[in-house]
């Protein structure tokens, strides 16, 4: 995380606050914000898109949201997609 906030009268630099690093899209030319994280198997021969983890790591891909919806695996392997859908707070009474 990159440090921002008031300067410190003896370093000159800010201290005591941090902001956020945004993570991109690892696929070559993508700039859009990372919104999901690949990971995988070989051995399994599986595939896994959770949403986003909190801290890369160089084994799992960041991958933005049209990516991680268009992503295909190669013939013999499972792709699980673990994104999960917000359920709603309030569920529509039946007609009757």
């Amino acid at each position: 995380m990159l440090r921002a906030g008031r300067p410190s009268a003896s370093l000159g630099r800010a201290v005591d606050t941090f902001s956020p690093v945004t993570r991109s899209c690892a696929r070559p030319a993508c700039s859009q914000p990372a919104a999901a994280t690949l990971s995988y198997d070989y051995n399994a021969r599986t595939a896994w898109i959770d949403l986003l983890e909190d801290e890369a790591h160089p084994m799992r891909h960041d991958l933005c949201g049209p990516h991680a919806d268009q992503l295909s695996v190669p013939v013999g392997w499972d792709l699980d997609d673990r994104r999960v859908a917000v359920a709603p707070l309030f569920r529509e009474p039946i007609a009757s």
